[in-house]
């Protein structure tokens, strides 16, 4: 895909949702699971027919008929359940009505050789991991890799570096004064350009991308919506992951199971597990306290039903964890309670690199202040 159909259909390519329950603030006394999925984009590659064939066709104002996938541009009409955490797929989770406008489908059937080769890849990671191979990272990169390939964004602009004085660099210039966005002498002899790119140049196979992050979507849904429709409080999600009441877990998986015909719990594709790691427990691992400011922002007091170990986990978007290491849990009750809290990020992080003028400095001050409201 590239040029209009590139850009329409990045339109729909949107990640995993992250956020707070309500996009609300937290403090929570009770037991807490960390629940995540099993490799989910690999996953959500299994759970596919297969990536479509052939060229995608536009249509307006209904799906065609004999569509095996499609994309559409569509307007809602009224939305009828409304949910903790809101959903892309609201027609089924949520019995939106809507009206299709315009999109793109496809109708030569599927090729389904990455649902065989990611299961086999999937499989020898699992016997590499209880080996303790190395070797089980490398297939994990590759398979992420295999879906983040799909989705790369239009590289719209390039970076030129003309040398041998200023005739050359003013000659370039006249050249390709039509594409030039700037121009940053770097020496004497030397100037770097920065240009638009044309999008036409940009190929990318972004609906079979899309695809994957719609399956990936279902796996996550079936669970969250599952967990709202019996009253199982899940409070947090980034991703592929969720924190649930601890003991609501067992009833979410004996729902599941009721629902689906298929095992919640394990350590297969589409399946999920606890997955807090504490050093030195033993037992299953839970967080006996909680603080939930927003978007990867959180702390978790955690600890074990079978020795005393406990450990705090702690995360703050765009700040190190190594300034939040200390007191963390009152810098967090601080956060709650709504008052801002600085930190100083020359301590970790104090060079400065200029891409546009390619210089490197020191940095006297680098000050970030953070507040939730």
């Amino acid at each position: 895909m590239n040029s209009v159909l590139l850009g329409f259909l990045r339109q729909g390519t949107v990640g995993g949702r992250v956020m707070a329950r309500d996009n609300g603030k937290y403090h929570l006394k009770h037991k807490l699971a960390d629940f995540d999925a099993v490799s989910l984009y690999p996953s959500a590659m299994s759970e596919l027919p297969g990536y479509v064939r052939g060229k995608g066709k536009l249509f307006k104002e209904s799906i065609p008929s004999d569509a095996d996938y499609y994309v559409a541009r569509v307007r809602f009409e009224s939305i009828d359940i409304k949910r903790h955490f809101p959903l892309l797929n609201i027609v089924r989770f949520q019995g939106a009505i809507h009206t299709v406008i315009e999109g793109i489908y496809w109708n030569e059937g599927f090729n389904d050789q990455i649902t065989k080769i990611i299961r086999k890849m999937f499989n020898a990671r699992l016997k590499y991991k209880v080996e303790d191979n190395p070797l089980q990272e490398v297939l994990k990169l590759m398979m992420n890799s295999s879906y983040g390939k799909l989705l790369m964004k239009p590289i719209v602009k390039t970076k030129v570096f003309v040398s041998g004085g200023d005739k050359k660099i003013d000659a370039y210039t006249r050249k390709n004064i039509h594409r030039m966005i700037s121009r940053t002498p770097i020496s004497d002899n030397l100037a770097m350009f920065e240009e638009h790119k044309a999008l036409s140049q940009h190929f990318t196979p972004i609906h079979l991308g899309i695809q994957i992050l719609d399956s990936s979507k279902h796996i996550m849904n079936r669970v969250m919506c599952l967990a709202e429709d019996i009253n199982a409080n899940i409070w947090y999600q980034d991703t592929d992951s969720m924190h649930i009441d601890y003991d609501s877990v067992p009833r979410l998986a004996d729902a599941y199971r009721e629902l689906y015909n298929s095992e919640l719990i394990g350590k297969q594709m589409g399946q999920f597990h606890v997955d807090f790691d504490l050093a030195g427990s033993e037992g299953n691992i839970c967080a006996k306290e909680s603080i939930i400011l927003g978007k990867k922002s959180y702390l978790d007091v955690l600890s074990c039903d079978g020795n005393d170990a406990t450990g705090i986990h702690i995360r703050m978007k765009g700040i190190p964890g190594k300034l939040l290491e200390g007191d963390a849990y009152a810098t967090y009750i601080k956060l709650f309670n709504g008052e801002s809290v600085s930190f100083d990020l020359t301590e970790l992080c104090s060079i400065n690199i200029n891409s546009k003028t390619q210089s490197v400095s020191k940095r006297s001050n680098f000050t970030r202040c953070v507040s939730f409201v």
